[in-house]
């Protein structure tokens, strides 16, 4: 079963609160690392790598929400942690809510970093034109590969290369082209935690990106009034890759944790 796979995982080390990491989508725990960096002689980071990302286990499994969710709970179970802040960058948001609704006591508290995990039937028609990129072909790279003189040709070298990037990044994590497919499909999106934000018990933390090109800014909102007292921050200036900000993105931590305690 998935959930008794083992997930790789970090612990900083620090004084309390305990505070849980989930990265984003393709990418894994070294993500926070900088932001840590600005946050250990607080609180105790501990990072961890979601089921089928970086070293954590890629088994034969259906990678959808709930699966993520359990095996999450099944570590920390295992580890035998308290109840945590939880912390959930885009894809990792997604989970951590999902999480926040199916473990209630388990969760000190929730900090969401522009969360995926709205409906949104219009993602499928934004990103059809990348349909091609989960194919599951070698003439998909070669076709990127001869096509890169042209690129430049064309002074189109920059996106080109971020399409190869993106077609690497899938061919190292099967999962991710397996998700991504299922969600060409609008009507696949029974996973969504949208009807279930009410159930959110813990106080939590909202951070929206200002330029966010990926999560819209109304998905934030929707976590933000979804979720009883709930409070947003938008970060000025930010783009999507919210954990990439660590100097702005810390105060707005820190603060929270700190009046958790008042």
């Amino acid at each position: 079963m998935p959930t008794k796979i083992p997930l790789a995982y970090r612990d900083w080390g620090g004084p309390d609160p305990k505070i849980l990491f989930l990265h984003g989508f393709l990418a894994n725990q070294q993500v926070w690392d900088p932001l840590i960096e600005h946050l250990k002689h607080r609180c105790r980071p501990l990072t961890v790598d979601l089921l089928g990302f970086g070293a954590s286990s890629h088994p034969h499994s259906t990678y959808d929400i709930p699966t993520q969710v359990e095996s999450l709970h099944h570590w920390i179970q295992s580890l035998h942690l308290p109840p945590l802040i939880l912390v959930g960058h885009s894809f990792g948001g997604w989970v951590a809510a999902a999480y926040a609704i199916a473990h209630p006591h388990h969760l000190q508290a929730l900090i969401l970093l522009a969360p995926a995990g709205i409906r949104d039937d219009h993602f499928a028609g934004r990103y059809r034109r990348l349909l091609p990129l989960l194919w599951d072909s070698p003439w998909v790279d070669r076709f990127l590969d001869w096509g890169s003189p042209i690129a430049a040709l064309l002074g189109q070298s920059h996106p080109w290369h971020k399409l190869k990037q993106f077609r690497h990044h899938l061919n190292r994590q099967p999962l991710a082209r397996q998700f991504l497919r299922q969600r060409q499909r609008p009507e696949a999106a029974t996973d969504t935690v949208e009807g279930s934000l009410a159930e959110i018990t813990a106080p939590t933390l909202v951070i929206a990106a200002e330029q966010d090109d990926t999560i819209p800014l109304w998905h934030c909102q929707t976590y933000a009034n979804g979720i009883p007292k709930a409070q947003l921050q938008i970060l000025a200036g930010a783009g999507h890759p919210l954990p990439e900000y660590p100097a702005a993105l810390a105060p707005l931590i820190l603060s929270f944790v700190d009046s958790l305690g008042s």
